[in-house]
């Protein structure tokens, strides 16, 4: 599991923090929090299948990737586009 925003300086400090206030308690407080984040990751799923959203995001994505064509590469990506660059320059004259 990664923490993207905490580091192990703000983790350690909130453990000692929770021990404190918490106590021996601590282990089931986070079980109880833990069951409500399952709970509520389920009832999200279920809400999106129930209206149907994920068939409707994998619906615009289809058409958004048909309407762009094969796929382009940007330009900074491109392996020829320094080149490119460089040909344009001494084509100008610059």
């Amino acid at each position: 599991m990664t923490f993207a925003f905490f580091g192990s300086g703000e983790i350690l400090i909130a453990l000692v923090v929770g021990l404190l206030l918490f106590g021996g308690r601590l282990p089931e407080i986070v079980k109880q929090v833990a069951r409500y984040f399952g709970e509520a990751k389920r009832t999200m799923a279920d809400i999106r299948r129930e209206t149907g959203v994920d068939e409707v995001i994998r619906d615009i994505r289809a058409d958004v990737d048909r309407a762009a064509g094969p796929a382009q590469k940007p330009q900074s990506e491109s392996p020829d586009s320094d080149s490119a660059i460089e040909q344009d320059s001494t084509q100008t004259g610059q």
